[in-house]
């Protein structure tokens, strides 16, 4: 069974879809890794059914199969899987648009569905007691809630919810990360949560463990374990789209706040806290969502810092909502060549590194659409891909350890050889020793050179 080494591989995130089918016979639970993942019971031998609901399984249909079956009748793109449109906007509102993690877009489009009555709630990630996880909100004020919306870059599962959603009679939006978003299709070709009506997906370079909220926060004098809520994306005026602030709340109510760009394990290149299955994923579109949300990182957009959403629009009806309430909304029409080159990054790593990755794996891996790939990768290349596979394993191993003994510094210090050899792979032995230079430079004298300049 397919679902049965996802689990033993490492592969499982957790997303709960499985309890759908094995019910008790299944428990997802936050592991020592900072991730949710799904544990059998002793002596359960999954069904072919829950094998078909698992996103990494390899016993059903794949994004291209599930997307035909659903959008066969748009336009088709092997980028981004079919699609109606591609556009860049944002909402008018000042208010919903900072509070929103790009261009508010995303929250808009859930309103409307709530305010026209075509859902009755909405099911998404917002602020719970262990810091973030899936709620549904049935209302306008607790969809708009402040702590309820912004992305969050932490694992969280449905798992809890799935029971009380399947086939309920009511009608729900699903947002979720794009595996998270294959799982509830997946369900639905079973049977299940067919009252599900809209789904729409987020963009994700990966999934961070539970670890790298807690090293961003440990880094503004915040200790792992005295954590309440971090706002990963806190916009500031003069600043561009994507150089934004982190804000960590502890226990006592207190807040400290900093750049993102000058804490480490930041730079999402390096893959810091990724977890395994998303080097083996291929769907950078959110190809079986409704509607895909992500940040415009597009020279025409960048310097805003308010932020602007691109979108992928797969929905008919959705489309209609640009036009019946464009007072509302900011909208320009773009190709389907400007999603990617806003993503570009994440499609080299993702579909370009795919089969090095897979070549150079022992076990078992997901079965993957290898013809998306590129076949001729340098040697370079491959070795910078394999190498943030290394960081990735190394960033979640050491940070336990700093955890157990106390320093940050020691996490850093052992991050710091893998650093440099991948600049090495990146940049040359040039780039190696600049980056050697800046890890070893206190921040203060860092701040000092770039205001000297």
């Amino acid at each position: 069974m397919s679902i049965k080494k996802v689990i033993e591989n490492g592969y499982c995130v957790g997303c709960g879809a499985c309890k759908l089918e094995l019910q008790e016979s299944v428990s997802i639970n936050l592991c020592d890794n900072g991730f949710y993942q799904a544990k059998l019971k002793a002596g359960v031998d999954p069904s072919s059914i829950a094998d078909k609901i698992c996103p990494f399984s390899s016993s059903y249909l794949n994004e291209t199969e599930l997307g035909e079956k659903i959008y066969g009748d748009k336009q088709y793109e092997p980028k981004i899987g079919y699609y109606n449109q591609v556009y860049a906007g944002h909402v008018i509102n000042h208010y919903n648009r900072n509070t929103s993690s790009s261009g508010g877009l995303t929250t808009w489009f859930a309103k409307k569905l709530l305010e026209n009555k075509v859902v009755d709630g909405i099911v998404h990630v917002g602020q719970t007691k262990s810091m973030f996880g899936y709620i549904i909100s049935y209302n306008i004020d607790e969809l708009e809630d402040k702590k309820n919306k912004k992305s969050r870059y932490y694992p969280v599962s449905f798992s809890d919810l799935i029971a009380e959603i399947n086939n309920n009679g009511k009608n729900y939006l699903f947002i979720g990360i794009p595996c998270f978003v294959k799982s509830i299709r997946l369900a639905q070709e079973q049977g299940f949560v067919k009252n599900i009506t809209y789904v729409f997906s987020l963009l994700c370079g990966h999934m961070k463990s539970a670890d790298f909220s807690k090293s961003l926060a440990w880094q503004l004098n915040v200790l792992p374990d005295d954590v309440r809520s971090v706002d990963f994306r806190v916009k500031v005026d003069g600043h561009k789209a994507n150089d934004y602030f982190i804000e960590v709340e502890n226990v006592s109510g207190i807040i400290a706040k900093g750049q993102s760009s000058s804490l480490f394990g930041t730079n999402w290149g390096l893959g810091f806290f990724k977890h395994k299955a998303c080097d083996f994923c291929d769907d950078i579109a959110g190809e079986l969502a409704d509607m895909t949300f992500g940040d415009a990182w597009l020279p025409q957009f960048i310097n805003d810092s308010q932020g602007t959403n691109i979108v992928i629009s797969r929905n008919d009806y959705l489309d209609t909502l640009l036009v019946q309430y464009s007072d509302e909304i900011s909208i320009v029409s773009l190709k389907t060549e400007d999603f990617y080159n806003s993503q570009a990054g994440n499609y080299r790593h993702r579909r370009e590194g795919l089969i090095t990755r897979i070549d150079n794996e022992r076990g078992w891996v997901p079965q993957k659409r290898v013809e998306f790939s590129t076949q001729n990768i340098s040697n370079q290349r491959k070795k910078i891909y394999l190498q943030r596979s290394v960081l990735s394993r190394q960033s979640i191993r050491f940070f336990a350890i700093s955890k157990k003994i106390n320093s940050f510094q020691f996490f850093k210090f052992m991050m710091s050889f893998s650093i440099i050899k991948y600049e090495y792979f990146n940049s040359g032995i040039v780039g190696a020793i600049k980056e050697a230079i800046r890890l070893v430079t206190p921040k203060r004298m860092i701040l000092l050179l770039k205001k000297i300049k």
